[in-house]
């Protein structure tokens, strides 16, 4: 049935234009509301009781103001990330074309704007308009109830869990028409630092990249690995293939690390150098930007270690 599969795609919710574009008359849709089978929820917007759910009032907000996506607050529901999100019975918060039709129903804050934000718009889930994660936090640095300290916070943690893109917001940021938006300077100041090569906890760093291997199948490494030099003090290697004799350290540190760990570093690479091991190192941005990239030199680089090995062992090799 028709009305069934319209419905079924936004969580039980449907509007009285799409149940006409596909072939329903008017009369039909008067008699299943008059049946019960559709429930009129504001002028021109029913819902089917039987399919309704946890995602419905999102898209009853979306479907009562035509070319509006999910926005603000609300669009970190959506997305799961750790944005600050309201209750479920808090106001969903929607974004609108400003010349649009002045439509609002209860339980919905439309933000009406000039900005286009049609290439902001992203479907996490699928059929529900919502603000890509990089226009959601340009929203939130517009609101004086965020402070700088958990705006920082909702930035760098959705960088760490992955929601967040880096080129995503940088290229946001560069749009030409930002001059004078409200939140626009706060971000970009914010970002700056965070964007920098930001620390990250090793722990989580050493995660992204232990997923990175799994995700191109890329084995033989252990995690956490004393080598050959280890001295009982220091050492431990993040990642090792003793096969390949290849070492990975993963750094989150600042590009600009200190002198002391710089030395540190090079003193390490030496000792791994003396005893036939290859050290690569990959940063934050290698791992969550260029994850294919890296995976790539990766491996290139295990094969090649592993066919000169091989070539040396052969009768004859010099």
């Amino acid at each position: 049935m028709i009305m069934l599969t319209l419905a079924s795609r936004s969580s039980g919710v449907v509007t009285r234009t799409e149940l006409l574009e596909h072939g329903l008359s008017s009369a039909t849709i008067a008699a299943r509301a008059q049946q019960g089978f559709l429930m009129v929820v504001w002028p021109g917007l029913y819902e089917v009781p039987e399919l309704t759910g946890e995602k419905t009032s999102l898209f009853r907000a979306v479907k009562s103001v035509p070319d509006s996506a999910i926005a603000d607050v609300s669009a970190g529901r959506v997305w799961q990330a750790p944005l600050p999100t309201p209750d479920v019975d808090e106001p969903i918060h929607i974004v609108a074309p400003r010349d649009g039709p002045r439509t609002q129903m209860p339980g919905v804050i439309v933000h009406r704007t000039r900005r286009p934000f049609v290439e902001d718009i992203r479907f996490p889930v699928p059929g529900l308009p919502t603000l890509s994660p990089a226009r959601t936090v340009l929203d939130l640095a517009g609101c004086s109830q965020i402070g700088d300290h958990r705006l920082a916070h909702i930035v760098e943690s959705q960088l760490i869990a992955g929601v967040l893109d880096r080129s995503e917001i940088i290229r946001l940021l560069e749009r030409p028409g930002l001059r004078g938006v409200s939140g626009a300077r706060r971000l970009r100041s914010i970002t700056e630092t965070l964007l920098d090569d930001q620390p990250v906890a090793d722990s989580m760093l050493e995660r992204r990249f232990e997923r990175l291997l799994v995700d191109h199948s890329i084995v033989g490494f252990r995690r956490q690995v004393r080598p050959p030099w280890y001295d009982g003090r220091r050492g431990v290697v993040d990642f090792a293939d003793s096969s390949a004799k290849l070492v990975v350290e993963v750094d989150g540190r600042r590009w600009h690390a200190t002198s002391r760990a710089m030395t540190e570093d090079r003193r390490r690479d030496r000792l791994a150098a003396t005893r036939g091991w290859q050290v690569l190192r990959v940063t934050w941005s290698d791992v969550v930007d260029e994850p294919t990239r890296t995976a790539h030199q990766v491996a290139k680089t295990v094969d090649a270690r592993q066919r000169a090995f091989d070539r040396s062992e052969r009768p004859g090799a010099a």
